[in-house]
């Protein structure tokens, strides 16, 4: 066995048995959400998108139902709804693959797809308020704005984050 493959190896039975405790958590905690706020499930569905593989278009509609989850658990957390705040940035650069897989599916997800620029800009909105990690999400939230074509939302940013 060459240098690094064991390595691989490893790797792979340690993700599939992260899949499969994730599995077992997933049967557990649907339809038991007795918090609003739940940020070790947050957490766990946020973990379960970083083991999803986004070059499979399948896949990529599962990290966004795992980002949505999280999102919405992580109520005023500011490092949950950061990490949310990127995976939504990352899925909107994949937004067209997203909608064509939605389609294929003959698939609801398609206003969930349309949403995610959307709540990538609430994300950040919300951390630039709480004065979280400004430079970054500040910088994330403008190119986002710009791309958009939001010329007001990123005039009002400009405003705010020269005053600071």
């Amino acid at each position: 066995m060459a240098y690094g493959e064991g390595d691989a190896v490893l790797c792979e039975e340690y993700r599939n048995k992260a899949l499969e405790a994730y599995e077992t958590f997933k049967k557990c905690h649907l339809g038991n959400e007795l918090m609003r706020e739940d940020l070790v499930a947050a957490s766990a569905y946020l973990d379960h998108a970083q083991l999803c593989d986004p070059s499979q278009p399948q896949q990529l509609l599962q990290i966004l139902e795992d980002v949505n989850r999280a999102y919405k658990l992580a109520s005023m957390d500011v490092d949950v709804v950061q990490s949310c705040a990127f995976r939504y940035l990352q899925l909107f650069e994949k937004i067209d693959q997203l909608k064509k897989v939605a389609i294929a599916n003959v698939s609801d997800g398609v206003q969930e797809i349309e949403a995610i620029p959307q709540r990538a800009v609430e994300c950040l909105k919300f951390l630039m308020d709480r004065d979280y990690n400004p430079e970054v999400n500040g910088r994330a939230l403008s190119v986002l704005l710009k791309k958009l074509g939001n010329k007001s939302e990123y005039a009002i940013l400009k405003s705010v984050t020269s005053r600071r």
